[in-house]
């Protein structure tokens, strides 16, 4: 808050200097006053003075204040609510370095940050490598020094901590398969994943990466390269990015493997197998691992292994996918960055619907203010939520949360609405006739005209204007075309439950009309596939997806596009509205135009509960029976479009839509 000078009975005159001296002279004299945070000059000869609110003040700061205001003129005062923090001190980002120690062990570690992540609990918590706890005997890790991290200091690199207190003890480890076995090349087990539970209370933990440009201020929350939005399998084709202690940031232009295995070794001898993907090209070094990899605002790993660039060859980085490593985690989740909802309008009328943006598929709380039942909504693929304005009239405020996962919450937005009354959309009634009168308004001519038209003005019709009424009712319109699919995210484990699965559900067709379902799999482990189905009586068409490759069920993690269009249109003649959609309909349009949505395959603890039950709760899907193949675990070690797509047609149980 910005504080007036009050006037005073004789105007200061003179002002005071804003040079280094002068003002290095005055917060000597500030020095020691409690409440005083901050002093210097705004660039265009005004001297600014950063205090806490006058109640937080002592009489002396009080008094130091007013006198330094009474003598110059070009003084201006900022309150703040707290005292100023070193951010440096209390936040966290991905890519930060830190050291691990054990009980009884000599020498301290080095590895680094990956992702800032939630514990079952919604508990803050680190995610990084497995390999760094040396098979459990490292407990503890300690964040250290970015201006002596090796991404800063180069050679002249020290292990100093930057906390006076450990940032805290690893929880889970795993490095190579279970109990940090061996593993095996192609065993979905194997991987390097490990979680640090974060005890520190002094710590902020973010959803950021560090581009490594403020180390020399120790402050590596200044210097973001990336804010993490998804988490993802890794994608061929896009750039890729490495942020650790040793290297810092480092860039490459795509993945060379996108899924696969590689033998990482932590000695000459002891070898470990690893899932994930590799970059050739991306540097990396010891002390990077456990580091974020990520591509754009999605994370996809962290730093497992890799080798130098040598004798002509590039640098090599293997990581592990987070895809496949968090669902040993039993329940760990990377922190998400979630953008505050915003409403689209200002103005709207009563009953009508007021939208809004916000993430993909992120659920919105809208609560008004002063009272009131929140309103919880979900945003379509697009970002696109609404909710019905009320019945009263006037200005109307509410706030509003995005939501994604059971612990990323945006920041709280507010916004007012206008509510005006509904426009009457009924036809205005037609003016009645007047009474007639005794003589015909237009008066007859005596003489007609010269020659009669040939052809009249118009012909008569044989038929009355108003048509005669008839016994068979009016034909209703068709209903509008929607799209509901349910669930839009599911467990892993489910979708590989013939009972279970997905169903995706077309309404509004014309009964007996033939209806074509395209799935378009985001990951490259299953191909696209296309399947047909028939609309029954009641205009409906249901089809049921699922998974057939329960034995390495990973492949199917992902995203689906879904694309549900009539094979032919001229069947059913289907008007359209601008009525909202029905309670739990994704997606809605037009005879012509196709109907699209998705839903996501995540690990097992990535479902929220209920989001995988039918709304029956009796576990029985209808479908016209759709199974994905997964690629099987003999295909090697790339998984990249390799999966084939078999389907079956079975037909509906009895009374199931």
């Amino acid at each position: 808050m910005l504080v007036t000078v009050p006037a005073s009975a004789t105007e200061p005159t003179k002002e005071a200097s804003t040079s280094v001296k002068a003002m290095s002279k005055q917060v000597q004299e500030f020095d020691g006053v409690e409440g005083i945070q901050a002093y210097g000059t705004d660039g265009e000869g005004n001297v600014v003075v950063v205090t806490l609110p006058e109640s937080e003040l002592d009489d002396e700061g009080i008094e130091k204040i007013e006198a330094f205001k009474g003598e110059y003129s070009n003084v201006e005062v900022i309150e703040i609510a707290k005292p100023l923090q070193a951010y440096a001190k209390n936040q966290l980002v991905g890519g930060a370095g830190y050291a691990v120690t054990g009980q009884g062990v000599e020498d301290a570690g080095l590895c680094s940050v990956g992702f800032t992540a939630w514990d079952p609990n919604g508990d803050p918590a680190v995610i990084t490598a497995g390999h760094c706890t040396g098979d459990d005997s490292m407990t503890t890790a300690i964040r250290t020094l970015p201006s002596l991290d090796t991404a800063h200091a180069g050679e002249e690199s020290q292990t100093g901590p930057l906390d006076s207190a450990p940032m805290g003890a690893f929880s889970f480890s795993q490095f190579g398969g279970p109990g940090h076995s061996a593993g095996a090349d192609k065993d979905p087990n194997s991987t390097d994943i490990a979680v640090v539970d974060v005890d520190n209370p002094d710590l902020e933990l973010l959803p950021q990466v560090t581009d490594w440009s403020t180390a020399g201020d120790d402050d590596l929350a200044a210097g973001i390269e990336t804010t993490i939005t998804a988490v993802g399998a890794p994608k061929a084709g896009a750039p890729v990015s490495k942020s650790g202690r040793t290297t810092g940031l480092t860039h490459d232009d795509d993945l060379d493997i996108v899924d696969g295995w590689s033998r990482v070794g932590v000695s000459g001898t002891d070898y470990r197998w690893v899932r994930g993907f590799a970059a050739n090209g991306l540097e990396g070094a010891p002390g990077d691992s456990g580091g974020a990899i990520f591509q754009g605002s999605t994370a996809i790993g962290v730093v497992s292994g890799g080798t130098p660039a040598e004798g002509g060859n590039e640098s090599f980085l293997w990581g592990t996918s987070l895809v496949h490593a968090l669902p040993h985690t039993d329940g760990y989740t990377v922190a998400l960055f979630v953008e505050a909802p915003k409403v689209t309008t200002t103005e709207v009328e009563q009953g009508a619907r007021v939208p809004g943006t916000a993430p993909a598929g992120a659920e919105v709380t809208v609560t008004p203010v002063g009272g009131g039942e929140p309103i919880t909504v979900t945003a379509d693929d697009s970002g696109n939520w609404s909710f019905e304005a009320p019945q009263e009239l006037g200005e109307q405020e509410y706030t509003a949360v995005a939501r994604q996962g059971e612990y990323n919450v945006s920041d709280e937005a507010s916004f007012a609405i206008t509510v005006v009354e509904a426009s009457d959309d009924e036809p205005t009634p037609p003016t009645p006739e007047p009474d007639p009168t005794d003589d015909p308004a237009p008066t007859p001519t005596d003489d007609p005209s010269d020659e009669p038209t040939e052809d009249p003005s118009a012909t008569p019709t044989e038929d009355p204007t108003t048509p005669a009424p008839t016994d068979e009712p009016t034909e209703e319109a068709p209903a509008e075309r929607e799209l509901t699919i349910d669930p839009r995210r599911v467990s892993v484990s489910d979708f590989v439950n013939e009972d279970e699965g997905v169903n995706i559900t077309g309404t509004g067709y014309a009964p007996g009309q033939v209806v074509e379902l395209e799935v378009f799999p985001q990951n490259d482990s299953v191909n696209d596939f296309t399947l047909e189905g028939t609309a029954d009586e009641n205009g409906v068409v249901t089809f049921g997806v699922y998974g057939t490759n329960a034995a390495n069920a990973d492949v199917y993690l992902g995203t689906y596009e879904v694309r549900v269009a009539a094979a032919s249109d001229d069947d059913a003649a289907n008007a359209g509205s601008e009525a909202a959609p029905a309670a739990g309909a994704y997606a809605a349009g037009d005879a012509d135009e196709p109907l699209t949505g998705s839903f996501e395959v995540v690990a097992d603890e990535g479902a929220a509960p209920g989001e995988d039950e039918d709304e029956n709760g009796d576990g029985n899907l209808p479908r016209t029976g759709t199974e994905l193949t997964g690629l099987g675990v003999g295909a090697g070690l790339l998984v990249v479009g390799a999966a084939a797509v078999y389907v079956t047609t079975r037909r509906t149980k009895k009374g199931q839509a």
